[in-house]
């Protein structure tokens, strides 16, 4: 019972950091875009969310990011804020690029290109791993559902089963150990 909320809270987790690296490519390309085209960062960085749908997570990050840029927080303060709650390691790296351009200059657009192509053919791994796996774990479901079933007919057609099972201690350690394999296992596999 102590993994479902943690199972939960990893999964909407999960969830966002795929809404947000699903936004997140296309962000860089409009903004390596508009820097070619001779806008500023930061005014990239606006244009680029705009075409965003509204409540998306990677334009929501952005507009916080300009937003404490414009209030003058201090730099390095700001950056690292950015998607502080997206696990996602391809967020470092922009937050490092934009960083030293900030400070220091320099072009931009190259480095935003790189990074959109390393964060689509990331996604484009993990997906393929899922896929690549889908069929292992619809078995690995599947044996876990038809264990318990089994045990109900073999219940089922033995007259003393539940009482030999909840009363002998040998039965009962045993079919305690085999609840806790099958409940492990399918908490795993989720």
């Amino acid at each position: 019972a102590a993994i479902l909320p943690w199972a939960w809270c990893e999964r909407r987790i999960s969830a966002r950091a795929a809404s947000f690296g699903e936004e997140y490519p296309s962000v860089l390309l409009a903004t390596a875009s508009s820097v070619k085209a001779g806008m500023t960062v930061c005014s990239a960085l606006e244009r680029a969310v705009k075409l965003l749908p509204e409540g998306s997570f990677a334009a929501r990050e952005v507009k916080e990011l300009l937003s404490a840029l414009n209030k003058g927080l201090p730099k390095e303060q700001a950056i690292a804020a950015f998607a502080q709650e997206i696990r996602q390691p391809d967020v470092e790296l922009f937050r490092t690029a934009f960083l030293l351009v900030m400070e220091n200059g320099g072009r931009f657009a190259p480095t935003l290109e790189r990074l959109a192509r390393v964060c689509r053919d990331r996604s484009i791994l993990i997906r393929q791993a899922r896929v690549a796996t889908a069929t292992m774990r619809m078995t690995a479901n599947v044996l876990l559902f038809v264990t318990p079933v089994v045990l109900a007919i073999v219940a089922a057609r033995q007259e003393n089963f539940w009482q030999l099972f909840l009363h002998h201690p040998v039965a009962n350690l045993l079919g305690t150990a085999g609840i806790t394999v099958i409940g492990f296992s399918f908490a795993v596999l989720l």
